[in-house]
């Protein structure tokens, strides 16, 4: 929140009204403001109702391990991957689990900050549920197993290593978690049953699923954190629907709503 000139400006960041496994909800102690600039993920879009996500994945990582295949979840280092690592150690599956990538990393830097988490103990107690992979991922391989790795829209980082073995093992499953932008990877994925694999286009006869673990507030609490603070102007930022949304709220809400097409951005307060 920033005061200049007499005028309140309030920058949203991307939010989240729900708790999650690992960390609270925003705080909802919001000021009343006159420009709110704010994200637009998924605006146009209600998440389905976490808990059906989580049983879909546990779902999936049974038939999956069941039949002799392989589970890899691609998901965001930061607090994703941790999620999931709480979601399976709560339901205690029964095989084995690794974590590899760059959510180690940051998985070792989240434990630091122990406030900061909803359940320290159970993050802790996650972590030893799950094991970690440095140069052993041949070895994951040689028995039913989830490996949740990066990068999440399989644009690099050990998830495309496993795909490199697993691409045409129709017994084993590919899990995207998160949101995958125009462009990526994961997106061409979903779009068209392919991925670049070493610079080279392959069909991917894994049975694919995308779930929705997002982090982000969906088209409902878009609308609620307006309503919150009472903006007399809005400007939508990081969405594929950034203009779209910003005439929207214009027409529905009667707020003078833009959505700035390049940086630098600038914000005139007279």
């Amino acid at each position: 929140l920033i005061e200049i000139n007499g005028k309140r400006i309030f920058y949203s960041g991307d939010f989240n009204f729900l708790d999650t496994r690992l960390v609270n909800g925003m705080d909802l102690t919001l000021p009343k403001t006159d420009i709110l600039i704010m994200e637009s993920t998924y605006a146009f879009k209600d998440h389905p109702p976490r808990p059906s996500q989580e049983r879909k994945l546990i779902e999936i990582i049974n038939d999956t391990c069941s039949n002799g295949g392989h589970v890899i979840v691609a998901g965001f280092a930061i607090a994703r991957l941790n999620e999931i690592m709480l979601l399976l150690h709560d339901k205690q599956i029964k095989w084995p689990v690794f974590l590899d990538g760059m959510a180690r990393q940051a998985t070792n830097i989240t434990l630091k900050y122990p406030y900061e988490v909803r359940d320290y103990s159970l993050l802790v107690s996650s972590c030893k549920f799950v094991k970690t992979i440095k140069k052993k991922r041949k070895a994951v391989l040689k028995q039913p197993s989830v490996v949740l790795t990066t990068s999440g829209m399989l644009d690099g980082g050990p998830v495309l290593l496993y795909l490199s073995k697993l691409y045409e093992d129709e017994t084993s499953s590919l899990v995207l978690v998160g949101f995958q932008v125009e462009g990526s990877n994961g997106r061409k994925l979903l779009d068209t049953g392919k991925i670049t694999l070493n610079g080279e286009d392959v069909e991917v006869k894994m049975r694919v699923e995308h779930l929705n673990f997002s982090a982000h507030s969906d088209n409902t609490r878009l609308y609620q954190l307006i309503s919150r603070v009472k903006p007399k102007e809005i400007y939508v930022i990081h969405g594929d629907r950034s203009k779209e949304f910003a005439k929207e709220l214009s027409r529905t809400l009667k707020i003078p709503s833009v959505a700035p097409s390049k940086p630098p951005y600038s914000v005139e307060v007279s």
